[in-house]
């Protein structure tokens, strides 16, 4: 079982501090990564890959930036919300909205659907393949198309992401 701890030493990890272009002060910061380390132990039902796969995605949709946290900048051409970047797709739209805010509450929301959609593309690149882990679950999850990195634009990207999440598992950080 994760602990909230080890999700903000994690998160901390991949990014220490607030933009300077955030306007948010280091407190402010930690602050708001200790409602998102308790919202992605909450969304991850305590299970460290999942946890650790959430909280790249986050830092790399996002950079856990506040503005996309509490939804007042939205990505993809202003269809995508939340530290997740989820479109709206089969969701109504308060569901949608709902996913954004710097609350625990909608924080949580965000992470247990960012988590669900991962799981999902885990299980269909692993269908695929037995090969396939979290990079290739990375790339269906940003692309929606496909599960191999090397189909996609943002290759390097995607093989980041699936290289921090295997460092996050097996170390608990980023060195």
């Amino acid at each position: 079982m994760i602990s909230v701890p080890e999700v903000l030493t994690a998160m901390l990890s991949l990014m220490p501090g607030p933009s300077p272009a955030w306007n948010e002060t280091q407190e402010q910061y930690l602050a708001r990564a200790q409602v998102v380390a308790e919202s992605v132990v909450a969304a991850s039902d305590g299970k460290r890959q999942r946890a650790m796969a959430i909280l790249v995605v986050f830092w790399g949709e996002s950079r856990f930036s506040p503005l996309i946290h509490a939804g007042l900048k939205l990505g993809d051409g202003g269809k995508a919300i939340c530290l997740g970047q989820h479109h709206q797709l089969t969701r109504t739209t308060e569901e949608w909205a709902s996913l954004a805010g710097t609350d625990r509450e909608a924080t949580t929301r965000c992470a247990r659907a960012t988590g669900d959609a991962l799981v999902r593309s885990w299980h269909y690149c692993r269908a695929l393949s037995e090969k396939f882990d979290y990079t290739e679950a990375f790339t269906l999850y940003g692309t929606g198309s496909t599960c191999r990195p090397t189909e996609s634009k943002w290759k390097n990207i995607f093989i980041d992401r699936g290289e921090k999440w295997h460092a996050l598992v097996t170390h608990g950080r980023i060195s």
